[in-house]
C-alpha cells in the first residue's frame, strides 16, 4: 500500500491512511486465526455482516485523513472522533498477539 500513497503523492495524509488500512488488516488477520466463524447458518451469515459493517466504517474512518492530506487537517479529522479507530485497532492488536491462544487446528492435534 505504500506505492499507492507514492503514486498518489507525497502528502502525510495518504501515508497516515495507508498506515492504519494496514492496521486494520493487521487486526483482521489476528482476529481470523485465533476465532472460527459460526457453523450455524443463523449465526454465519450476521456474524459476516458484522465484520463487512465494521471494515466498510473503519475503511471509511481513515479516509478522514486522506482527504485531509496534510498532518495538521488529517489529526484535527482524528482529534474530532476522538483517535477511536487507531486506538481501537492497536489495542485490539495488543491484545489478540498477546493474550488470546491460537486454537489446535484439526491437522495439528491429529500430528501430536
Amino acid at each position: 500500500m505504500l506505492y499507492l500513497a507514492i503514486w498518489y503523492g507525497y502528502y502525510v495524509g495518504y501515508f497516515l491512511t495507508f498506515a492504519l488500512e494496514f492496521l486494520t488488516l493487521m487486526v483482521e488477520n489476528a482476529l481470523v486465526d485465533r476465532f472460527s466463524l459460526p457453523q450455524s447458518p443463523a449465526l454465519y451469515y450476521p456474524a459476516i455482516a458484522g465484520a463487512w459493517i465494521a471494515r466498510n466504517m473503519v475503511l471509511s474512518y481513515s479516509m478522514i485523513m486522506f482527504v485531509g492530506k496534510d498532518l495538521q487537517r488529517s489529526l484535527a479529522g482524528q482529534a474530532a472522533v476522538y483517535y477511536v479507530v487507531p486506538v481501537l485497532a492497536a489495542v485490539s492488536l495488543a491484545v489478540l498477539t498477546n493474550f488470546v491462544r491460537k486454537p489446535k487446528r484439526d491437522a495439528e492435534a491429529k500430528a501430536k
